[in-house]
């Protein structure tokens, strides 16, 4: 229940970051003490979670941060996007791609503008809207929603790429689907048409639970077989869930390159992330994530 309200509260509130006239203002005053709500229920949760034994164990908890922590770098890391929530940074070679996949329509294309306007196809998907916020020739909307299995308004990722007539190969995914990517990840095959993701994960917190830690750990487990993590960063929309002897950001958005691609680099380099990396909302405080290996 609560969980849904947050959902709810967390869409109109980036709404109005985009849109609104008085952006500074609303953060300041209403976003940062949802915030702070949100991660007190959250805390709360856990601790009545500890209480009646439903935690899941830290060696799950470590293992699952150390599924999205980096262990190389990208050889020519550039922002793709805005300087705010909607960019991501990627490796420069993620332009070599047939087509690009990006499930979940925001209010903001400006990232699928970049592929559009170089002549590859974007494919988008959501039933929640009518049509993206911008036309573009290079654009191919379908409303449906991404599930793990085709059915009624959702769609499979294998259908999708089936009927999109992109090719199974050196394709690109973004995905931001607010919590339905765990399912979908879970499912084998599809995975194996990209080179690169850039997926957003949402409710971390939920790997503490020892009802939903199988399902995360799944999801990331099968990206991991033939992915490598070169990026996660933090998205400052959601809090900082400190328990334990765990701190993480409830959202973040990773980047994946697939294993032995030439764009991956042999080292993590922080210095040439500088320039690209940007808070999602810059009028509130940085969330990091802080890598953990093993």
């Amino acid at each position: 229940m609560f969980g849904r309200f947050a959902q709810l509260v967390g869409a109109l509130v980036r709404f109005l970051h985009i849109a609104g006239p008085a952006r500074w203002i609303f953060d300041w005053t209403i976003y940062r003490p949802y915030l702070a709500f949100l991660r007190f229920r959250i805390i709360d949760d856990l601790i009545r979670a500890k209480d009646s034994g439903q935690l899941t164990s830290t060696k799950d908890v470590r293992e699952f941060l150390s599924l999205i922590s980096p262990t190389s770098s990208m050889l020519n890391p550039i922002r793709v996007g805005p300087l705010s929530d909607g960019g991501y940074v990627v490796p420069k070679e993620i332009f070599e791609v047939k087509a690009l996949f990006s499930p979940g329509v925001a209010q903001s294309s400006d990232f699928e503008l970049e592929f559009a306007s170089r002549g590859i196809p974007c494919f988008l998907a959501d039933a929640s809207v009518e049509r993206p916020p911008v036309d573009h020739h290079n654009f191919r909307f379908l409303k449906r929603f991404i599930g793990a299995k085709s059915n009624g308004d959702f769609i499979s990722m294998a259908d999708w790429i089936n009927a999109s007539g992109a090719g199974s190969s050196n394709l690109a995914l973004q995905m931001d689907i607010e919590g339905a990517e765990w399912d979908v990840l879970q499912v084998s095959g599809w995975l194996s048409s990209f080179r690169f993701l850039v997926i957003e994960l949402h409710d971390l917190e939920k790997v503490w639970f020892r009802t939903d830690a199988p399902r995360l750990l799944s999801a990331l487990r099968n990206v991991s077989k033939d992915f490598e993590c070169v990026l996660t960063v933090g998205n400052n929309f959601g809090p900082l869930v400190e328990f334990g002897d765990f701190a993480f950001p409830k959202t973040v958005e990773v980047t994946y390159v697939r294993r032995g691609d030439s764009s991956i680099g042999n080292s993590i380099k922080t210095d040439e992330l500088a320039g690209v990396i940007a808070k999602n909302n810059p009028r509130l405080p940085s969330v990091e994530f802080k890598p953990i290996r093993g």
